[in-house]
């Protein structure tokens, strides 16, 4: 049997429909995890196409099998966090299409980057993956990639409802505190009698 034929190279428009599609699985996939957020649409893939082209330190690569765009990475050059001045190259999306994945493609992708990071002089490379993809944590651990960190989101609207304590979602907090203030003032020890003529301070 004759073997794939795996290639990266830099994206192109006609590459991003079949992406987009792709990605919306995902979100569908992950469910309740994504928060409600839709995949990228080819609309906004293609703005991101159009950023990497003008920019030295951004890549946005696609993976084929025999030609066919099996893969998507987007990678940036940065550092590792805001208190790190090293540089590292940041894959902030790595995606395998249905159908091609255990085939090579992630590794084809990862070689990538690797090689990216090295003509960028980037000591790190960093992924950003989803918790609940449990497949694509296996796939970069067996790498070595090392947990750093785990990125959460909320919407903007929904985190000040819960910091003013409006409706239920801030409510609870709410009364959480109020119980646990009530133990600290059962637990607070009596205070001790005073000497006679003494005075009462405060």
């Amino acid at each position: 049997m004759t073997r794939a034929v795996i290639s990266v190279r830099e994206a192109r428009p006609e590459d991003l429909p079949g992406l987009a599609e792709s990605w919306s699985r995902v979100h569908g996939v992950l469910g309740r995890w994504s928060r409600g957020l839709p995949g990228p649409t080819v609309a906004e893939l293609s703005a991101v196409l159009e950023r990497a082209a003008a920019a030295a330190d951004v890549r946005f690569l696609v993976a084929l099998v025999d030609g066919t765009p099996a893969g998507i990475a987007y990678l940036t050059c940065r550092p590792l966090s805001p208190l790190h001045a090293e540089r590292a190259a940041h894959v902030d999306y790595l995606h395998v299409r249905d159908g091609f994945r255990r085939g090579g493609v992630g590794r084809a992708l990862l070689a990538a980057a690797a090689g990216w990071a090295e003509e960028q002089g980037a000591g790190q490379v960093a992924v950003n993956v989803h918790p609940g993809l449990r497949d694509a944590n296996r796939f970069f651990a067996r790498w070595g990639f090392a947990p750093l960190s785990v990125r959460r989101a909320v919407p903007t609207a929904a985190l000040r409802r819960m910091l003013l304590g409006d409706g239920a979602a801030g409510r609870v907090p709410s009364r959480r505190r109020e119980a646990a203030r009530r133990v600290m003032q059962l637990r607070r020890p009596a205070p001790l009698p005073l000497p006679e003529g003494a005075e009462q301070a405060g």
